[in-house]
């Protein structure tokens, strides 16, 4: 099952309708305030689910910590189907302020571990700004499959000096489980190259105030990046 041409990731505050990763796919943000993202078991501290219209289906997954399984520190996240045959995806969320990394290239990294995944996992990222969205890479063109002991992956995107939010995640589409620890940001060169798939930044002056609007309550960094952080 390929990753789904179009698919909406729901943060707090902000609705970002994404499109594939394929060639000649494109990637959009709208810029009004969503409604409440999915409430799901097991979710992370500081982390949440695509909320309702995403193409996300939680009942077709499981969410959790494992701290069995784990690449350092005492927890890793986990996404593991619990359908014969899952529909959709599954996904960890987070979004956060964009001005620390303005004008700056940044890597998100982190450690994957599958166990017979028959699509993909992988990280994503995306930013956003003018109205609509100027980077974005699911790791559709290298995604993880299969049975795989911890290894270290990248997505990295550049912030222009007009970006509000960057929202980041894990995902999960079909059969198997993949688990991720050891998340984190940096700044980088330009000698790292960037990863992002979208052809052309999309921009829309119409939707540049409320856009700005929705990530001002957003954190300004982001959070529970080792999994380390417990709910009160």
């Amino acid at each position: 099952m390929p990753w789904p041409t179009r698919y909406l990731i729901v943060l707090p505050v902000v609705v970002v309708a994404c499109r594939s990763a394929a060639p000649g796919a494109s990637t959009r943000a709208a810029a009004t305030p969503s409604a409440p993202v999915s409430a799901v078991a097991g979710m992370p501290e500081g982390w949440s689910a695509p909320g309702p219209g995403s193409g996300a289906v939680p009942e077709d997954y499981e969410v959790g910590l494992d701290r069995t399984v784990r690449h350092g520190g005492s927890a890793s996240a986990y996404i593991k189907s619990k359908a014969a045959a899952p529909r959709g995806f599954m996904a960890l969320v987070q979004g956060f302020q964009a001005e620390t990394y303005r004008g700056k290239r940044i890597r998100l990294s982190g450690y994957v571990m599958t166990k017979d995944v028959a699509d993909t996992a992988g990280l994503w990222m995306q930013v956003q700004g003018g109205g609509g969205a100027t980077g974005f890479d699911n790791m559709q063109n290298r995604p993880i499959r299969g049975t795989s002991d911890w290894t270290k992956y990248d997505v990295v995107l550049d912030v222009p000096a007009n970006s509000v939010g960057i929202a980041f995640g894990f995902l999960l589409q079909g059969r198997g489980q993949a688990w991720v620890d050891d998340v984190r940001f940096d700044v980088v060169g330009t000698d790292v190259p960037s990863t992002n798939t979208m052809p052309a930044p999309e921009a829309d002056s119409t939707k540049v105030e409320a856009q700005a609007r929705g990530w001002a309550s957003s954190p300004k960094q982001p959070v529970n990046l080792d999994f380390e952080r417990v709910k009160p």
